[in-house]
């Protein structure tokens, strides 16, 4: 009731005002593109403001998702109605501060214990931002609009509650919310100041955050109405680029240490002195992460110091152009294939004459979901011919590795890149309308199915302490409706796992609604599927 009194009282606000822009508010000022309040306290645009800001930070008010209200779920449910039915759950359930997406731990009976997935919430989001913008594009539902705002206005919250330029955070709760779950004695947490007094926010970034954030915003540029958030997003992306410039291409701050050179290898895992150890270009998916970055920021700012930053440094100088990612952990599996034969000598060995190794079995997802998302932003926004066909040409290297599993995000970001055949648009829609409507998922025994032909194979969790090294897998990937899914967003699973517990982890509908209304978007999916 409190939060849609706020909401109430800032929408009569803005209101009073039909015939000014932002911009042209008094009381405000405009400084380099964004917008300041102004000194005086109480005025009619200060508590405009605030009444925006309570209001989404409190959790944006659900709105209708589309005509049809509640569908029925099933097997028969239609793609449009699935649609729907996620819009309502996700809007409703899983964006309780800022618009940022987050999952939900249930009880048996489906009652809400705590929200997870926290730590994942920029990536996420960004997926949500990035099926709205589509959704707008295609509907021009005011609704859509409405919840990508919200959520950018999210995005923006992000980075201005770190106090350091170019740092994101990963999520940001109530000062209640953050104590009542034991987060504010842990050194990953950090309160917030000025206006964000009373939330505590998590800083010790990873890559994928980054490129969730970007590839969200990235879609959603076209799209943005409001101007003040135009503009603030503009100095956040400005502000990352500038960041890995002035700290030799590394994101650094409140815990995190993002390094974009080839020869980088995950130093940050061990001691401080190791960070400065050269080493051969292994690690060459960060070089991957920089570029995007680097790409949109520049692309989206115009901003001539991080174009010429981007060319003559991550491209030229550093030797960053991604044939780099030749020697990438992406390519794994391949190299994997060439030596397969003496890797499973040793596995017999070590196991048992019946383990096998399989690459499907040791990639990583992963890393497969982030270098489809960067490769399809890299492509729409590059324009130089010789970066494009590199760019063009490991981005089919990488598809290559899932070609012919059924993910449609990967099939159709990279259709709507370089072009698919009808059977990776065909498998992908099939996919859609497997995806499943339960609140989280069951059991899954594959393996007890002899119908399912399988290996026993050498398994990823060889390196977790206390886990098996092998396990069941499956010859051929499973059908959606049967895999092993991850709760948060389901594309980013390995489709020939047969085997997990229940997962009592209710994951937002932005998995469905991103890959969905990219479908609709590029036209691999029509308004009656």
């Amino acid at each position: 009731m409190i939060r849609r009194c706020k909401l109430a009282q800032g929408l009569l606000l803005v209101s009073l005002l039909p015939a000014c822009a932002w911009s042209q508010v008094p009381g405000l000022e405009q400084v380099d593109g964004l917008l300041k309040r102004g000194q005086a306290t109480g005025s009619l645009e200060e508590q405009a403001e605030k009444a925006r800001f309570d209001s989404v930070a409190e959790g944006p008010a659900p709105v209708a998702a589309g005509s049809a209200q509640n569908p029925e779920t099933g097997p028969g449910m239609s793609l449009a109605n699935k649609a729907i039915f996620f819009e309502e759950r996700t809007r409703q359930e899983h964006r309780p501060w800022f618009g940022l997406i987050v999952s939900r731990d249930l009880d048996e009976s489906g009652n809400l214990m705590r929200y997870s997935s926290l730590g994942d919430a920029a990536i996420w989001t960004g997926t949500y931002i990035a099926s709205q913008a589509m959704r707008y594009a295609v509907t021009r539902e005011p609704a859509a609009l409405q919840g990508m705002e919200e959520s950018l206005w999210g995005f923006s919250a992000l980075h201005e509650i770190t106090e350091i330029p170019g740092l994101i955070a990963r999520v940001l709760v109530p000062r209640d919310y953050a104590e009542a779950n034991s987060l504010t004695n842990n050194p990953d947490w950090h309160a917030g100041h000025g206006k964000y007094e009373g939330w505590y926010w998590k800083g010790e970034l990873s890559y994928d955050q980054y490129t969730g954030y970007l590839f969200g915003i990235c879609k959603a540029w076209p799209f943005i109405h409001d101007p003040a958030l135009r503009a603030a997003l503009k100095e956040v992306l400005r502000a990352i680029g500038h960041h890995i410039m002035e700290h030799d291409m590394r994101i650094e701050g409140a815990g995190t240490f993002l390094d974009f050179r080839a020869n980088y290898f995950y130093q940050d895992r061990g001691p401080g002195f190791i960070k400065s150890i050269p080493l051969p270009p292994l690690r060459a998916g960060n070089a991957l992460d920089g570029l995007h970055y680097l790409r949109v920021c520049a692309s989206l700012t115009e901003d001539p110091a991080l174009q010429a930053y981007y060319e003559n440094e991550m491209v030229l100088k550093r030797e960053m152009d991604v044939q780099v990612l030749n020697a990438g952990p992406q390519y794994f599996p391949e190299w994997l294939k060439e030596h397969q034969r003496w890797a499973e000598k040793i596995a017999r060995f070590e196991w048992g004459d019946d383990v096998q190794v399989r690459p499907e079995a040791l990639r990583s997802d992963i890393s497969a979901n982030l270098s489809h998302m960067a490769f399809h932003d890299l492509l729409a926004l590059e324009t130089d011919p010789m970066l494009r066909d590199n760019y063009a040409g490991a981005f089919h290297k990488v598809h290559q590795v899932v070609e012919g599993e059924g993910n449609t995000f990967w099939n159709f970001l990279y259709a709507a890149s370089l072009g698919a055949s009808p059977r990776e648009i065909e498998a992908g829609v099939d996919s859609l309308k497997r995806f499943p409507t339960a609140r989280f998922t069951g059991a899954m025994t594959n393996s007890s199915d002899p119908s399912l032909p399988k290996d026993k194979a050498v398994q990823a969790t060889l390196y977790k302490p206390g886990q098996a090294p092998y396990g069941w897998l499956a010859k051929t990937p499973l059908p959606f409706d049967k895999r092993v899914l991850h709760a948060a967003f389901p594309w980013q699973h390995n489709p020939y796992e047969m085997d997990a517990p229940a997962d009592p982890t209710q994951g937002s509908g932005a998995g469905y609604l991103v890959a969905y209304w990219m479908g609709r978007y590029y036209g691999y999916v029509g308004p009656a599927d």
